[in-house]
């Protein structure tokens, strides 16, 4: 049994992503599926994590509005952080059993697994002890916050490809002051999105060893 893929091509509202991940997860409980992988773009959204520290929010509700950024309090670990267009967003819903992996070599293999992406851009990046993500010299491209109920995952990871960084400026990213965030475009010259996100998927089944099966939403559903 092959763990299936299913990549949606249109800017999706976090709230939509939500339900549709609960909605998986369900699936992947009652083994109708081994695991499932979404992998898309959000609409710009703050989300809050349960360890954000409400400081971290630097500009009030009313002007995110303006902006026509939401904001979402997710029940994800981790701190506050910004999902967007250019932003590739991977939520794998995994059961830690069937993968015979413990919370952290889980945490830590969605690391490697950026790792190794980024790899196949001659791109050096690194994992710090103290944050999780991944990191290239001083600067954060890859934010990572995961929950886990009755050994089945969801949330997941967010990587900067071409993302607008001034969204940034609008928090704290994770709660971290002292370093900056970056994306993949201040490294290579030409980045193809959607070639990202296939790589992104082979890199998974490297370091997860699994078979992965491209389909529909409508497959699923």
């Amino acid at each position: 049994m092959s763990y299936k893929v299913i990549k949606i091509k249109e800017y999706i509202s976090y709230t939509d992503a939500l339900e549709l991940q609960l909605k998986l997860y369900k699936d992947v409980e009652d083994g109708l599926y081994e695991g499932i992988i979404l992998v898309l773009e959000h609409k710009p959204v703050l989300t809050m994590g349960i360890r954000t520290d409400a400081q971290n929010l630097l500009v009030s509700e009313e002007y995110l509005q303006s902006q026509g950024v939401e904001l979402h309090r997710s029940d994800r670990g981790g701190d506050i952080t910004f999902h967007g267009p250019g932003q590739i967003v991977v939520y794998p819903i995994f059961n830690l059993k069937t993968l015979g992996l413990k919370l952290k070599h889980y945490m830590h293999n969605l690391e490697l697994a950026i790792m190794d992406m980024l790899s196949t851009y001659d791109i050096k990046a690194h994992q710090r002890s103290e944050y999780p993500g991944v990191w290239i010299e001083d600067t954060k491209v890859c934010a990572i916050g995961v929950r886990v109920r009755k050994y089945i995952t969801y949330h997941g990871l967010a990587i900067n490809i071409t993302t607008d960084k001034d969204y940034f400026n609008l928090i704290n990213p994770c709660g971290i002051t002292n370093f900056k965030v970056s994306s993949m475009k201040d490294f290579v010259s030409d980045i193809d999105i959607e070639t990202v996100k296939d790589q992104i998927i082979t890199s998974f089944e490297s370091i997860y060893n699994i078979k992965t099966e491209l389909v529909d939403l409508e497959d699923i559903k």
